[in-house]
């Protein structure tokens, strides 16, 4: 069973999908066709993929007072989670994303931010940590993610951090010094390999989620690295899988989970989360989940291969 509730901060957006065969080289063109619109955003994603698979979510964000923000809080609350604390910006358009989808499934985006993208630090009232066992951010907004490890630190309440190339600021001196305060930062391939150079991951960090696509996910801490292998899929649109990913992890963490668990549970998760386009159109619930892991366990092992 859940322990406590998980408060998600950050942005909730419309996602506006694209099919190209290719992205756009630059100063190019290429065609592309409407998929069509649906719900995203990054805390919205965490909270709902984690709603879904039996976390207690809160969501605190901003939308504008347009019909595209009344249609995802709709959604997210039909699914259970809090949006009590979300606001509606009067006369702004919700914050939107373009979304360049190709026949892999994988994708590029380009965030159209409106002032709805993120919401105000002095939005994270007392009450909104009530109940919290665990805080999520982003870094889009810095002045907004150190005030939410702020005032996690005064409830006693740890702090998970979704890090992207994207939101890292060309002077990251604020940033280096958030890092240790957090206890779980989530990163890809990428970034991951970025952040040697941004900053030094030690003993005293948090401790480091990787996502690697198809090669599954690796947690390292100051005593140990661990891995689960990836789960073979084919994707119909990855949009919002690392952030199914970080919903199904700290999900089954706040269950009681443990690590290298929790790894397997998230990868089985975020694999299920690309049948369909949309970030959240196919976000799993707990017992698909672990029907997916017991195939998964007993399916007969591969043959060995006769190279040699």
């Amino acid at each position: 069973m859940t322990d406590g509730m998980l408060l998600c901060i950050g942005d909730i957006d419309l996602d506006r999908m694209i099919a190209v065969e290719r992205l756009p080289a630059f100063d190019g063109k290429v065609s592309g066709r409407p998929l069509g619109d649906w719900p995203g955003g990054m805390a919205a994603n965490v909270a709902m993929a984690a709603q879904r698979l039996g976390a207690p979510t809160r969501l605190l964000g901003l939308v504008g007072d347009d019909p595209a923000g009344g249609q995802v809080l709709a959604g997210l609350a039909g699914a259970g989670v809090d949006v009590s604390r979300c606001r509606s910006l009067a006369g702004c358009a919700t914050f939107t994303s373009l979304v360049f989808l190709t026949d892999t499934g994988e994708k590029a985006l380009v965030r159209v931010e409106t002032p709805a993208f993120m919401p105000d630090p002095a939005d994270i009232t007392p009450d909104v940590m009530d109940g919290a066992s665990y805080v999520h951010i982003s870094y889009g907004s810095p002045a907004l993610a150190r005030a939410a490890v702020d005032r996690a630190a005064e409830a006693g309440v740890p702090v998970a951090m979704d890090l992207e190339l994207a939101d890292i600021p060309a002077h990251a001196d604020a940033l280096v010094r958030l890092l240790p305060r957090l206890d779980l930062l989530f990163v890809n391939r990428s970034m991951r390999a970025a952040l040697d150079e941004l900053w030094c991951p030690g003993e005293n960090g948090p401790a480091l989620v990787t996502t690697l696509g198809r090669d599954g996910a690796r947690y390292e801490d100051g005593a140990q690295s661990l891995h689960a292998p990836g789960i073979a899929v084919t994707p119909k649109d990855t949009t919002g899988a690392g952030d199914c990913f970080a919903g199904a992890f700290l999900s089954a963490r706040m269950a009681g989970a443990p690590v290298q668990g929790a790894l397997a549970f998230a990868n089985a998760a975020a694999a299920l989360s690309t049948r369909a386009f949309g970030a959240q159109a196919a976000l799993p619930t707990r017992p698909e989940v672990d029907a997916l892991r017991a195939r998964i366990a007993a399916a007969p092992p591969a043959a060995p291969s006769d190279n040699t």
